[in-house]
């Protein structure tokens, strides 16, 4: 897509080294990888931090695996990047341990100050306390250079809310063509949707790659 329709840009919550791992930090796209957190340049090759990760994520790191151990959880449940720590937990988990790790990993959490805590159906995730989607897109658009998009698009589900009213507002305000693709219980108000896969955004973006130039 890139050379055919110039530059492009991935902002994603996975890490950059992820985001290579599934082929996607190829020539022509930069990745804002954990939000923006960090950057991968396809022109130079290079990586760096935009953001310090917190000085607190280590004893989230130790609580994490401390917890994961007492309750007898697979460690392979634990996904620990430079700026956050994810916990994936079976969904036929018990409350009560679902309980623990929210209240135990979060007590750590609100300790380091910086930090805080999100959960979800069979997730619990430690990221930086002031970084969101929408923080993340100004960010790259305004103190990430050479990039100039001629349109965005965001594809997401229902917590993306928060960047389509961002994508809104800058197509409103500011002129900037966006394009927003929902996935899964994202159907209202989006340009396009496009159901689980394995009819998903991957499919939709090798169609937009293989469509002929018109």
């Amino acid at each position: 897509m890139g050379e055919r329709y110039g530059v492009n840009g991935v902002l994603t919550g996975w890490p950059c080294y992820q985001v290579s791992a599934i082929g996607l930090a190829v020539p022509y796209c930069h990745v804002w990888g954990q939000l923006a957190s960090e950057h991968w340049d396809w022109q130079t090759q290079t990586h760096r931090q935009l953001v310090p990760p917190s000085a607190g994520l280590p004893a989230v790191y130790d609580k994490v695996h401390e917890l994961v151990e007492d309750l007898g959880l697979n460690p392979e449940c634990i996904y620990a990047r430079s700026h956050s720590v994810v916990l994936r937990y079976p969904a036929d988990t018990d409350q009560e341990v679902v309980e623990r790790l929210a209240d135990e990993i979060g007590e750590v959490t609100r300790a380091a100050g910086d930090l805080k805590l999100m959960r979800d159906r069979g997730v619990v995730k430690v990221a930086p306390a002031a970084l969101d989607k929408k923080v993340a897109l100004r960010r790259i658009l305004d103190e990430c250079v050479p990039f100039e998009p001629s349109v965005i698009m965001n594809a997401g589900d229902a917590p993306d809310r928060v960047i389509m009213a961002e994508l809104d507002r800058m197509r409103r305000e500011e002129g900037v063509p966006t394009f927003k693709v929902g996935v899964r219980n994202l159907e209202e108000g989006v340009d396009l949707f496009l159901p689980s896969p394995p009819r998903g955004v991957l499919p939709f973006m090798r169609a937009l790659r293989d469509a002929p130039v018109r």
